[in-house]
């Protein structure tokens, strides 16, 4: 999977602006590496991902506090185009992200 991120990070490098390349690397070295970066690509699976997702509900940023939905949305989105990326380029058969509940939300609560 960090083969897969790297290739990942340097397409995108050359395609986003330098502010969004700069989040994709915070999320991509801080919230998805440290879970996947030893696994397989095609070995991971929706139990994977699930487990992965209920860390996420469980973290706590640097003051205490639950990461906002939005901002877990945000981290979701991230490993998704990952997916999509290999399984446009890199022959992966489908997105386990897909297969899992979806967690966070698209917008903030007012």
């Amino acid at each position: 999977m960090a083969e897969l991120i790297e290739k990942y990070m340097s397409r995108m490098e050359v395609r986003r602006r330098e502010s969004t390349n700069e989040t994709k690397k915070h999320i991509v070295e801080t919230k998805i590496l440290p879970y996947f970066a030893k696994k397989r690509v095609f070995d991971i699976d929706r139990e994977d991902i699930e487990k992965w997702q209920d860390g996420l509900l469980k973290a706590k940023s640097s003051s205490g506090k639950p990461y906002s939905e939005t901002y877990i949305r945000t981290i979701r989105s991230q490993l998704t185009a990952i997916f999509n990326y290999a399984v446009r380029l890199h022959h992966l058969p489908f997105n386990p992200v897909d297969k899992a509940e979806m967690i966070g939300a698209k917008t903030a609560n007012k």
